[in-house]
This record gives structure tokens, sequence and C-alpha cells, in this order.
């Protein structure tokens, strides 16, 4: 399974259980990438079932990337 990297307008194809591509993962900070793979959990891709921290991680991300998109972060 597969989908689009989580990263503002990015359309890359990644595997499922990846939320962003390379390049936008190592474009995050370090204590939100340390903080989603703390909530992941393998297979939760799989079963549609992520935790409620995972969720929370992932909106973080996708914050602060829509913020760096816009200037707003660094």
């Amino acid at each position: 399974m597969r989908h689009r990297c989580q990263w503002p307008e990015c359309r890359r194809n990644i595997p499922a259980k990846l939320l962003m591509c390379g390049q936008h993962w190592k474009r995050l900070p370090q204590a939100i990438r340390s903080r989603i793979w703390h909530a992941y959990r393998p297979g939760h891709e799989n079963d549609l079932r992520p935790s409620a921290e995972y969720i929370d991680a992932v909106r973080a991300a996708q914050v602060w990337a829509r913020d760096f998109e816009a200037g707003r972060a660094a």
C-alpha cells in the first residue's frame, strides 16, 4: 500500500508505513520526528488504527510543514 507524502503540495508516492518522503522528513525538527517514531505502532497503516498520540504527532508535523512553507518556521 502507498500514499502521498504528507508535506504540503508534495506529490511523491511513498510506502504507507512512512509519513513523508525522505527529503521532507529530514526538514522536520528532530523533536517532531522523535515524537512520531515514539507513537508509531508497526502495522497501524494496515489496520487503520493509529493511536491518538500518533495522530497528534502527525498533526504537529503537518502544522510545522505548513508554517515552514509559509516562512513562519525555521
